[in-house]
């Protein structure tokens, strides 16, 4: 039973199996049986159901059942069903029924009851089946799960949604983070884009997954707001480039290399400075022609700050051709401003292992270059982490990190010289703090990080000469 917070017998009956109707009885995929309780209220302690450590099932009048799995269960109804997922590590809430009326009512009771957690986890409507209609879920219970949470991460997926339920969506007053999911929009976003375009304040994240669900003007209104700061958005195969022309802060995109083969690169002039690509490719070769000509297009803009890069092949294509390597080295140098490149991989993307030593000596002379990010084995860095030590021995700026952020060492010397690094760093930046103040911290600093360590104390000095003269004086 859920928890023991309320009265039990309040909220929840047990039906006799003996009694239950066939549509009453909880089926699931893996076999079992549980027992089924009507609920007598809409009004009960959703945490209950969260919290729930076993499997169970909820009747309701509008014959819908309601199979919830405890956190870490992947058992299933064996009819199609609506999925609730209402905390990262929370129970998941099932909906079945003989209507998606029905069973989006029943959905909207449960999201009408989130209480305000402080955690921004992931909210998830998802349906087993493409295009549930979801339109009868009132749009008051998705006004509820941004007031409950309004950091959270809301994603939608297989649904139909209304032009209400658009708007709803549009207007909350805080910055949103949204993915629609092979979402259809009930009139191809207009209601969406209408208010969208009526915000003065930053949205937050758009994400679309597989298809937009916009038609191709209100796509375009879409990629004219300046107010999104992440547009996330997959494959355009007849207009590939479009997404570019987005004035979003970020752009997420996954372009197919045909789109690229096809699309005249040369016309492309504002895009974001934070740009996420993953390259699909469907053939057996590597598509050279068209990664590099991107590359070089990347090098002669000029203006990105963040760069991430991927490379997703459906035929577990595994090798990378040095020319294209390269080419990206340029394109790296040739944006000064550059201060992220992400080369890291999911399972089953292009890796970037044998090509680790050439990317390290052809970016360490990168002024700007702050993180380069990679998903490669340790042995990638050479003998002892040899070319990961000759990088930072030589750029006291860059730090090279796992995608989770963790960076890349031996536990040694590594360690070492990205200490010694963030200790330059710190005497750099003190050169632009009023005398008084630096000979303060500098001070402090030879006291503390540098005492008795020769090579620190020389460094600090080197960079403030100008301050002996001030000991003398104090």
């Amino acid at each position: 039973m859920p928890g023991q917070n309320e009265d039990r017998a309040a909220v929840f009956e047990m039906m006799p199996v003996r009694l239950c109707k066939p549509e009453q009885l909880a089926r699931w995929r893996q076999g079992g049986e549980t027992s089924t309780y009507k609920l007598l209220r809409t009004q009960f302690d959703l945490e209950d159901f969260i919290s729930c450590s076993h499997r169970m099932a909820i009747w309701r009048e509008n014959n819908t059942l309601t199979y919830v799995t405890p956190y870490g269960s992947n058992e299933l109804p064996e009819q199609e069903f609506l999925t609730l997922k209402l905390r990262d590590k929370g129970a998941t809430l099932r909906i079945t029924g003989r209507t998606h009326e029905a069973i989006s009512q029943t959905a909207a009771l449960f999201l009408n009851l989130v209480k305000p957690i402080v955690e921004s986890d992931l909210l998830s409507v998802d349906a087993s089946n493409r295009c549930f209609d979801f339109r009868a879920a009132q749009s008051e219970c998705l006004s509820r799960i941004f007031e409950a949470a309004p950091t959270r991460h809301v994603r939608f997926q297989n649904l139909k949604l209304s032009a209400q339920q658009s708007i709803t969506l549009a207007t909350r007053p805080h910055v949103v983070h949204l993915t629609f999911s092979n979402c259809e929009l009930e009139d191809e976003g207009t209601a969406f884009l209408d208010y969208l375009e009526k915000r003065t304040t930053l949205f937050g994240t758009v994400r679309f997954i597989n298809i937009t669900g916009l038609n191709r003007d209100n796509l375009q209104r879409l990629l004219q707001l300046d107010m999104i700061e992440r547009l996330c958005i997959h494959c355009l195969e007849d207009e590939g480039i479009l997404p570019f022309s987005t004035k979003a802060k970020y752009l997420d995109y996954d372009i197919s290399s045909s789109s690229l083969l096809k699309a005249d690169l040369n016309s492309l002039h504002n895009v974001p400075s934070k740009l996420a690509l993953s390259i699909e490719h469907e053939s057996d070769d590597f598509p050279t022609e068209p990664v590099v000509a991107l590359f070089r297009r990347i090098a002669a803009m000029g203006h990105f700050e963040e760069l991430k890069i991927s490379f997703c092949f459906y035929d577990n294509y595994g090798y990378i051709p040095g020319c294209v390597v390269q080419s990206l080295i340029q394109a790296a140098i040739g944006n000064i401003n550059l201060q992220v490149l992400d080369l890291s991989t999911d399972a089953g993307d292009l890796k970037w292992d044998s090509h680790v030593g050439a990317l390290l000596q052809g970016l360490k002379d990168h002024i700007n270059l702050r993180v380069l990010q990679l998903s490669v084995p340790d042995t990638s860095f050479g003998p002892d982490f040899a070319d990961l030590r000759q990088l930072l021995t030589h750029n006291c700026n860059i730090i090279v990190t796992r995608e989770d952020g963790s960076i890349y060492s031996d536990g040694g010397l590594v360690d070492e010289l990205y200490s010694l690094n963030r200790f330059v760093r710190c005497c750099s930046d003190l050169a632009v703090k009023p005398t008084s103040e630096r000979l303060l911290l500098v001070t402090t600093a030879l006291m503390g990080r540098a005492l008795n360590d020769f090579q620190c104390s020389s460094l600090l000095l080197s960079k403030h000469a100008d301050l002996l003269c001030e000991y003398e004086i104090y």
